[in-house]
């Protein structure tokens, strides 16, 4: 036997169909407004990005704004994301840089300049600090790292359990 549509249903068709509607649209344009802020601002520089979050801050959208404010967390962190990738892969480089020096000049050069004096390669910028990636010689091999994500210089210590603080290292003992 079907069940005809009782007071309680219909109820819940005008507040799901109706009452929610306008909100749901206010919603939607607010998010919106946000997305195209964070896509404006997404192809800036990490460091840059970080001056300008207030205008991004998914905690600046209004109290009815539900699915908003439940979205938008989760699409922040992609910034510090693609920048520690695009670190991790200039790190790569440039240590590959030192090691083809090693082997032309049978050591690591003092500084990336004289690398990049010496190779006449293209060095690649740390995307957190806009400048020459830190390089130290140690030993008989290399210390090299980006600030990273918290865009400090922490001597390049990295703290793996949270990947927003500390330094990308690479290492080299040999």
């Amino acid at each position: 036997m079907a069940r005809g549509a009782g007071p309680v249903d219909s109820v819940k068709k005008w507040v799901v169909g109706y009452a929610w509607r306008p909100l749901s649209y206010k919603d939607q344009s607010v998010g919106l407004g946000i997305w195209a802020r964070q896509i404006e601002i997404a192809e800036l520089p990490y460091r840059e990005v970080m001056k300008q979050v207030g205008r991004w801050d998914p905690d600046r959208a209004p109290r009815y704004a539900v699915l908003t404010r439940l979205i938008n967390p989760l699409l922040g962190p992609y910034l510090s994301a693609r920048d520690s990738a695009i670190a991790q892969a200039g790190l790569g480089q440039t240590a590959m840089a030192l090691m083809a020096h090693r082997d032309r000049f049978g050591s690591y050069p003092a500084s990336l300049a004289e690398l990049r004096r010496k190779l006449g390669w293209r060095i690649p910028e740390d995307p957190f600090s806009g400048k020459p990636f830190v390089y130290k010689r140690r030993g008989a091999g290399f210390l090299l790292y980006s600030f990273g994500p918290n865009l400090r210089d922490d001597g390049g210590s990295e703290i793996k359990s949270d990947p927003h603080y500390g330094d990308i290292v690479w290492t080299c003992d040999k």
